[in-house]
């Protein structure tokens, strides 16, 4: 008889990892990513969508309190300068764990936005803005989705087109 372990030991040797997205965007990615199984197997990904960047630090700070991630990032869209959101995520993340750049190895951030990280997949091309209307129609030129404004149907058209060779592409 072929000996099974309890499934809670099935995660004992696992790396507990939680990555806490921004918003849709970032997460509807990440799932992909996970769902193409590119990442090394020793890490249990927990994602957490926090459907906006004012929720990010509440987010990091009952994941950090539960104490059940052994490392936890944040990946989030930097939009456009002055960057006040962004500088703030990581200054009450700072204060927080009372270590003045400690937000420096935890926040992942997309310039302009994760759309640029998205477009990756197929070219080099730069986008100068984070705006949907400005982005949508180089969306549309790589991945066929039209006037692209961050709906789920329009996420999951994108997300149908990322595989992974044009991961490897990027």
């Amino acid at each position: 008889m072929k000996h099974t372990h309890p499934t809670y030991l099935k995660y004992q040797n696992k790396r507990r990892l939680c990555l806490i997205c921004e918003g849709y965007e970032e997460h509807a990615y990440l799932s992909k990513l996970i769902s193409l199984k590119i990442w090394n197997p020793v890490y249990d990904i927990k994602l957490i969508n926090a459907k906006n960047n004012g929720n990010i630090f509440s987010h990091f700070q009952i994941e950090f309190q539960s104490g059940y991630s052994e490392y936890i990032f944040i990946l989030c869209d930097t939009d456009k300068k002055p960057y006040t959101d962004f500088l703030k995520i990581k200054n009450k993340i700072n204060n927080f764990l009372d270590k003045k750049d400690s937000a420096d190895d935890i926040v992942i951030y997309s310039n302009p936005c994760i759309a640029q990280i998205i477009i990756f997949h197929w070219c080099d091309e730069i986008l100068l803005s984070h705006k949907k209307y400005k982005v949508a129609p180089i969306i549309e030129k790589y991945t066929g989705v039209k006037d692209y404004d961050e709906h789920e149907f329009q996420l999951n058209g994108i997300m149908k087109k990322i595989d992974k060779e044009n991961y490897n592409y990027m």
